[in-house]
């Protein structure tokens, strides 16, 4: 790197955005009810402060990685990172409902472009280096910090100074990061080859948009309500209408480079992370708020311990752990250990408290979880092309923020089921019962298809 730069200011710049990018998911849902009564809010229209956010990002993701690996990874983590910026400071200014959930569709925008950025310059930047295990892990690390304190962070500022510096929180920090990216990082000119398939894009866009919006309507009217089959009709066909078109073009969105080697049982691990880890926190964050009635910060407490357990094993165990066992054998035992996680949750009863009912379940699938992430980041990332880094950031992003999306709406719907025949924590039950039923599949999948341990030479 040039004098200017240095190395070591790329893993603090990279994962603080994607710490805030994290933040965001949950920050606002403690204030939602704020948010209510001072913007006049419908029931039906709240639930979209939150939806705009995760149905931009998750659906304009691969384009963001596309436009990185074009014009260049940090220009398109500054311009993600003011558009964020700008997006935060509109909506915390907002004085109805129209301009604040605009204002989160387009802080969507700017946290697809700055997700996969992030991500593959931190990969340029180690790889080939015998701290790039680590690196990734402390990366990876940032995201279960950034949800669990944004729980936390939100009740503590709707409570002290109201909900709208939930987001005006965010551009003293935004200004603070592009200007140290600009100043510590380098440039990069991008890649002329890495054009963008704009009929794939679109496709993709409105295929995933369609996805997302689709479960997340099926969670809330049910998966037989027009709202939901419609938009989930849209999903299948832009799907089906997207791999048609990746099959014929000489620049598809996500090139077979990407996904040989077990890069797809990876990217399907990847899915089953996001979609237990959506589920399990929504359920115990209810678990805890109605059965045992803590409050929303109290919650954010509550769930500290698995915060502080994943970051240790993303940060300190995988980098010793990962060389020796290989991608295969970490994630095997990530699930294990998510799978018996989630099975110890699915015996809760509305007086098993928090000690005997929920501790060990949350350690033990926030150990998995830490263990998980970074070593399926590592393995979609370390061997993709100089010019696609973007676009791999970008596919593993999207393999997580669909997984999610997706678990969290079939989830809420098992537990509906479980719900009629029982009570709302018998309801949880079958949703924590199916997570583990998941991690089994995710251990034949990677057992089967995964890259193998390391080769001792």
């Amino acid at each position: 790197m040039p004098p200017r730069y240095s190395r070591a200011w790329v893993l603090p710049l990279t994962a603080a955005a994607q710490l805030m990018l994290a933040l965001d998911f949950s920050i606002v849902n403690v204030a939602l009810a704020q948010i209510q009564i001072d913007l006049g809010f419908t029931t039906t229209g709240l639930q979209w402060v939150a939806t705009a956010y995760a149905l931009t990002f998750g659906a304009l993701l691969l384009v963001g990685g596309r436009l990185g690996d074009r014009f260049g990874l940090r220009r398109m983590l500054v311009v993600g990172l003011v558009i964020f910026g700008v997006a935060s400071l509109v909506g915390g200014l907002a004085t109805t409902a129209v301009v604040l959930v605009a204002a989160r569709f387009v802080q969507g925008v700017g946290a697809a472009l700055v997700a996969p950025a992030a991500l593959a310059t931190l990969n340029h930047a180690y790889r080939g280096l015998p701290g790039n295990t680590r690196a990734m892990s402390l990366f990876q690390a940032s995201v279960a910090v950034g949800a669990s304190a944004g729980i936390v962070l939100g009740g503590v500022l709707t409570g002290l100074v109201g909900w709208r510096w939930v987001l005006l929180v965010n551009p003293p920090l935004v200004l603070v990061l592009v200007v140290l990216v600009m100043l510590r990082l380098p440039a990069g000119t991008g890649f002329r080859g890495a054009r963008l398939n704009l009929p794939g894009a679109l496709t993709v866009t409105l295929a995933s948009a369609a996805l997302i919006f689709g479960v997340t309507r099926g969670e809330q009217d049910g998966f037989s309500s027009l709202a939901s089959w419609v938009p989930l009709s849209v999903a299948v066909l832009g799907g089906i209408g997207f791999g048609l078109i990746e099959r014929r073009s000489d620049t598809p969105m996500i090139p077979p480079a990407l996904l040989g080697g077990g890069r797809r049982a990876v990217l399907t691990a990847t899915a089953v992370v996001g979609a237990i880890l959506g589920a399990y926190v929504y359920f115990i964050a209810l678990y805890l708020q109605h059965a045992l009635h803590l409050s929303a910060v109290g919650t954010g407490f509550a769930l500290l311990p698995a915060t502080v357990t994943s970051f240790l094993a993303s940060a300190l165990i995988t980098p010793r752990m990962l060389p020796r066992l290989g991608t295969r054998g970490q994630l095997v035992l990530a699930f294990v250990l998510l799978g018996l996680g989630q099975l110890w949750l699915s015996a809760l009863e509305p007086e098993s408290g928090y000690l005997v009912g929920v501790l060990a379940g949350i350690l033990l699938s926030a150990a998995g979880i830490g263990l998980a992430v970074p070593a399926a980041s590592v393995a979609v990332m370390s061997g993709a092309p100089t010019n696609l880094r973007g676009t791999a950031g970008a596919v593993f992003t999207s393999s997580q923020q669909i997984g999610s999306a997706i678990g969290l709406a079939t989830l809420a719907t098992v537990a509906a089921v479980g719900n009629r025949h029982g009570s709302a924590v018998n309801g949880y039950d079958y949703a924590f019962s199916a997570s583990a039923a998941l991690a089994v599949v995710a251990v034949v999948v990677v057992a089967t298809s995964a890259p193998g341990p390391p080769r001792r030479t």
